[in-house]
């Protein structure tokens, strides 16, 4: 196919990259494109939100197939005119653009279609606001309906911040038209996640879930900007939370737009803010968020062409559906001053360091100039590192990052940190009383700073707690489960029966047999569920082994594991000093080759 892809930032690029692997791709154009996408593809210097120019430019190439990238042109209806020539165009229309180009269009489609989200408000008079806001208590939310460039939304902590934005916004018109409306709603306390998902209208993929930082500073200070880093997965979702989002979100909302006779093909965007377990939609977007392109594009392994291909036909239930999903971590490279005035025009300098060092590069504010790439905007670069983990993604963004330079860079240093926080063991035991062995399994990943979690879970007693467990384990982001229980230690088996993850059982010395039955009953599991068992009461080898299983995909645990294990080898040799006066064995005795 020859296919025309339309935008310039790093989304466009992480885009382009993606169509570029495909092999149905024959010829990939980009209007106007950036200094990155120009190795992937052929640019053209066209304005794509005149609807003219980029059907010309569609006509001049014979596209089999325009891809959309930013907003702008699909509010202003760039791939309906497309359409009306014949293109296949991966984008919506202008109709379905409104979800995204208008907040209370957005809002009143929700209500209207019973999809969970915050009470609300429009108000196009400053009293209207002013009755609103005192209907609230703070921290109050105020949206501008139009586009804003990701400006457009505000957290006031107090009443009397909150109606000076109002005014700023439907009387001094600081965003203009964009503020002509605006929307005041309930503020929601819980956690935040992004959710991207294709259709052609009937059909819906979702992709994998990732969560941005919007605030330019560590620690999420400082203004707002349009993302400053990304990652996915997002531990804490569940196998449950998705299918809450697929029923209560997703599909009313292709359902929705269909009853009122709107065209849909491309993404859905949905903010999602997590309160108690349910999902409330904050907001729509109709294309890929940046920076969560960056790292969802790269770590689901499908072929990309052939779904935008396929939603352009209606065919998307045909393509397979998920690929193989890795960890991907983004650190957003911008302009300092960033996002308000920065200076442009600075050289980059280790792009191709980084690079060949494993490294994934997306430009977005990049240009050429004097013979080198420079800086040409706020947000200059992504850099993405994609793995089995979300750690190592996570090394290999930011040592990706400490190869690149330019004049006042400025970064995030604790992308995905707080994800990293999240338990990687869950250590499960059968009675409270087992207490004991699960602060010695604990002592022993204290150590080598493995973060985990502890739970009661009974096998006998609450069978479909242990089973929910187990299924929610690997897409909360567990690696491995170590099951802690005496007696006939059915703990393990059933733990083992609803997982893939490795599952660590630790027989208890208890009852009259001592642990014995615990042990047999550990060691002897029926084919098809595997469970390593440790000796009776080997809580500290149980943890020991489960950070040999973490280190395969981690670097840093296998660096302390490999120093644990060399204290641990110079504690025994420092313990012969204490056979004194015994006659010593000569320390050749233990050297290898022709030393011995």
């Amino acid at each position: 196919m020859k296919i025309l892809l339309l935008g310039s930032g790093a989304r466009e690029h992480a885009l382009a990259a993606a169509l570029r692997a495909s092999p149905l791709t024959e010829a990939l154009h980009c209007a106007p494109g950036n200094a990155g996408i120009a190795s992937l593809a052929t640019l053209h210097g066209v304005d794509i939100t005149d609807a003219e120019g980029v059907t010309a430019l569609a006509e001049a190439l014979s596209a089999d197939l325009v891809v959309i990238g930013p907003e702008a042109p699909l509010v202003a209806g760039v791939a309906d005119a497309l359409r009306k020539k014949g293109f296949a165009v991966f984008g919506p229309g202008a109709a379905g653009a409104r979800l995204e180009g208008s907040k209370v269009f957005a809002k009143r489609f929700m209500e209207r279609h019973g999809i969970p989200t915050a009470p609300f408000a429009v108000c196009t008079t400053l009293d209207e606001a002013e009755k609103a806001l005192a209907a609230r208590r703070a921290p109050f939310v105020v949206k501008a309906d139009g586009l804003a460039a990701g400006k457009g939304a505000f957290l006031p902590d107090s009443a009397g911040e909150a109606e000076r934005i109002c005014r700023a916004l439907l009387e001094e018109r600081v965003l203009g038209d964009a503020g002509a409306q605006i929307v005041v709603e309930d503020y929601l306390p819980g956690w935040e996640v992004t959710v991207l998902a294709v259709t052609d209208g009937k059909t819906v993929r979702i992709l994998p879930l990732s969560q941005d930082h919007k605030r330019a500073c560590d620690g999420d200070r400082g203004p707002n900007t349009g993302g400053m880093g990304a990652y996915t997965p997002v531990p804490q979702a569940t196998p449950a939370l998705l299918e809450k989002i697929r029923t209560q979100v997703l599909e009313p909302t292709v359902k929705g737009l269909a009853e009122e006779g709107i065209s849909f093909c491309g993404v859905l965007y949905a903010g999602i803010m997590v309160v108690q377990g349910n999902p409330l939609l904050l907001e729509y977007n109709v294309r890929f968020g940046d920076p969560e392109a960056q790292v969802v594009l790269p770590a689901l392994r499908v072929d990309w062409a052939e779904v935008f291909a396929a939603c352009c036909r209606g065919e998307l239930h045909r393509v397979a559906w998920p690929g193989e999903q890795k960890a991907a971590v983004g650190v957003v490279l911008a302009s300092g001053g960033y996002p308000d005035t920065y200076t442009k025009g600075y050289p980059i300098s280790g792009i191709d360091v980084a690079e060949r060092e494993g490294t994934t590069v997306f430009h977005a504010g990049t240009a050429f100039g004097n013979g080198a790439v420079e800086t040409a905007g706020g947000r200059v670069l992504t850099v993405v590192g994609v793995a089995e983990s979300l750690r190592e993604a996570r090394r290999r963004a930011y040592a990706g990052v400490e190869k690149i330079s330019f004049k006042d860079v400025h970064f995030r240093r604790d992308i995905a940190s707080k994800a990293l926080s999240a338990p990687l063991v869950g250590i499960v035991l059968g009675s409270a009383s087992d207490a004991p062995l699960a602060k010695e399994i604990a002592k022993t990943f204290d150590e080598l700073h493995i973060d985990y979690e502890v739970t009661v879970a009974s096998a006998h007693r609450t069978p479909d707690a242990v089973a929910a467990y187990a299924r929610n384990a690997a897409f909360r982001g567990l690696k491995a489960i170590i099951a802690v229980a005496g007696l006939s230690a059915a703990l393990p088996g059933v733990l083992a029966a609803h997982t893939v993850l490795p599952v660590v059982g630790v027989p208890v010395a208890s009852g009259t047999l001592g642990g014995m039955d615990a042990l047999l009953a550990v060691a002897q599991m029926p084919p098809g569920v595997p469970v390593a068992s440790m000796g009776i009461n080997g809580g500290r080898n149980a943890a020991l082994f489960t950070a040999r299983i973490l280190a395969l995909q981690d670097r840093d645990t296998a660096a302390r594991l490999d120093a644990w294990i060399a204290e641990a080898a110079r504690g025994v040799a420092l313990s012969r000093e204490k056979l004194a006066p015994l006659p010593p064995a000569p320390e050749t005795a233990f050297s290898d080759g022709e030393d011995a």
